[in-house]
């Protein structure tokens, strides 16, 4: 039976770390301490996003754990779907989030949610989901 576990945080930047506190934590409460790096990195990618281009005053992170699947959802008001850039000038400092969670996860993708913005999630299910072995 799946585990859900829900977090409502401001839309902004201050709460990304808190963001990445709550998914360490829920990762290490099912047991799946393997995951914590690589679910911390994603996480703070989408959530940052979320912040930063979501619109809105909150930001949802939902982590369901469906063993031996875990997901995080990030929620926002914004109707637009990210784009993994593969293209980037050799000064940029930013936008290589989305394509970090496209070689990372085993899963991502964006569920829209029409007149009410979206949610961007990913999912790792293989025993050797850690940052080093990717």
């Amino acid at each position: 039976m799946p585990q859900w576990f829900e977090l409502e945080l401001l839309s902004s930047r201050s709460e990304v770390p808190r963001a990445r506190g709550f998914v360490v934590d829920v990762v290490r409460t099912v047991g799946r301490g393997d995951m914590v790096d690589l679910v911390e990195l994603l996480t703070s990618e989408l959530a940052t996003n979320a912040v930063l281009h979501g619109g809105g005053d909150t930001v949802s992170i939902i982590v369901v754990w469906d063993e031996p699947k875990l997901r995080v959802e990030v929620r926002d008001q914004s109707p637009l779907a990210p784009q993994a850039r593969t293209s980037f000038s050799a000064e940029a400092a930013t936008g290589r989030g989305m394509l970090l969670v496209s070689e990372l996860a085993d899963k991502w993708g964006t569920t829209e949610h029409p007149g009410d913005g979206k949610t961007v999630w990913f999912e790792l299910a293989s025993a050797s989901a850690d940052l080093a072995r990717r």
